[in-house]
């Protein structure tokens, strides 16, 4: 519980969290919305994803500055992408 990979797929997992809690009226849905939320948390998810790829620990953070700079690349798309429970799968 130590490892990037984990405090990676916590901060991702409260990220989500977050997002949740964020007024969304008037953002259209992205392609990175769901229809159907997996049975797991975002914790597991990421740790599952993270092992199956061979993601090594200093690989884990590019993951939120992947995600930092689609949120910045918000600023030209036609639609925001907004980070929470039902787009952080994706």
């Amino acid at each position: 519980s130590g490892s990037q990979a984990f405090k990676v797929g916590r901060m991702l997992q409260l990220l989500a969290e977050v997002g949740d809690k964020l007024p969304v009226s008037g953002l259209m849905p992205t392609i990175f919305a769901l229809q159907h939320m997996p049975r797991m948390s975002v914790l597991t998810f990421f740790l599952q994803l993270a092992s199956t790829a061979g993601l090594q620990d200093e690989q884990a953070i590019l993951v939120l500055i992947l995600i930092e700079r689609l949120c910045h690349f918000n600023e030209v798309l036609p639609t925001a992408v907004h980070i929470c429970s039902n787009t952080v799968y994706r």
